[in-house]
């Protein structure tokens, strides 16, 4: 019976694991599915999603009657320890769980995280149609003498839609300008009628201007504006920081709540927390691509210190979310307190 067996790569950097299946051949397509069973969504591209993703894993080799997938920080980024996860091999038809283990994350830029790799699909040229030779039209069956007796018989009748046409024309002249004689009065003793002018309809009145958006260039500007004002204003700078992230300058959104920690500010320690945090992550936006559960805790105990008391509602939650992904103790004692 298949077993799996999940472990750090020691021989590679840190952000990469061996799944090692053992008692199972390799198959010819060594691409795989992963799935969260505490939530039952699927690994994918942007991170855990509800539909299936086949993922192709960096390295695939048999060793003797076992397998290994090597997988990067695309898929070690995205686990936590003490997570159960299903792993799927369709083309060799297993079905595995397994919890997660404590497997040091890749440490560079969350922003440029290597993409998971998309398994290949075969692919099939599509069905090429033959159109079949068209029948040629059959010759026709010239008779002799038979044209010019039917041309005999048709000069008569083109002669008498002639006159037809001609007489029709003449009556739609006729009746036309009778018309138009009757509507200037002609028939009527010399009484005309003229029109009475109507204004013009008033032109629509034109919808108000939209509020023009606020470029992402200028959020810069305003930040080195706040920093130049003395004494300088946390709370205006968490305002702008919302303002940038909203407008899609992540940059100086985490510049300016940095500038506000830096004068002490209870909310800016809340702020950047809620922005690492995991049980937020999909519900508000963050400048970060993937949530740090272990900073959150750290912002939100600072924050606590600083005397931000809405903070207590955060630490609740993340404790409550970490509890339900079955993280690691220390992290979870960390988040829920003795």
């Amino acid at each position: 019976m298949a077993e799996l067996l999940i472990e750090e790569d020691l021989g590679k950097p840190s952000g990469h694991a061996r799944l090692v299946v053992r008692g199972a051949a390799l198959p010819a397509d060594p691409g795989f599915r992963m799935r969260r069973t505490d939530q039952s969504t699927w690994l994918g591209l942007d991170g855990w999603q509800a539909a299936p993703y086949l993922i192709e894993p960096d390295a695939a080799r048999a060793e003797g009657d076992d397998f290994v997938l090597e997988v990067g920080p695309g898929v070690v980024n995205r686990l936590l320890s003490d997570l159960q996860i299903e792993v799927e091999v369709p083309a060799a038809n297993l079905l595995l769980t397994q919890f997660w283990p404590d497997i040091p994350p890749w440490v560079g830029d969350s922003g440029n995280l290597p993409p998971l790799r998309p398994a290949k699909v075969p692919f099939e040229p599509p069905a090429v149609q033959v159109a079949e030779p068209a029948s040629p039209d059959p010759a026709p069956i010239v008779v002799p003498g038979l044209q010019s007796q039917e041309k005999e018989k048709k000069e008569p009748r083109r002669r008498t839609w002639r006159l037809l046409a001609a007489l029709v024309a003449l009556l739609i002249v006729a009746g036309g300008t009778g018309w138009w004689a009757w509507r200037q009065g002609w028939f009527r003793g010399g009484e005309q009628y003229q029109a009475v002018a109507q204004p013009p309809p008033a032109p629509p009145t034109p919808p108000p201007p939209a509020p023009a958006l606020q470029p992402a260039a200028s959020f810069p500007a305003q930040l080195a504006a706040l920093r130049a004002k003395q004494p300088r204003d946390p709370q205006a700078l968490l305002s702008l920081a919302r303002a940038a992230l909203a407008g899609g300058d992540a940059d100086t959104a985490v510049a300016a709540v940095e500038d506000a920690i830096d004068l002490k500010s209870g909310a800016g320690l809340r702020q950047m927390g809620q922005w690492h945090d995991p049980s937020l992550a999909g519900g508000r936006p963050s400048p970060f691509r993937n949530p740090n559960p272990g900073a959150a805790v750290d912002y939100y105990h600072r924050a606590k210190e600083a005397g931000e008391a809405a903070v207590g509602d955060d630490l609740a939650r993340l404790c409550k979310h970490l509890q339900d992904a079955n993280a690691n103790d220390s992290l979870k004692s960390r988040a829920c307190g003795p």
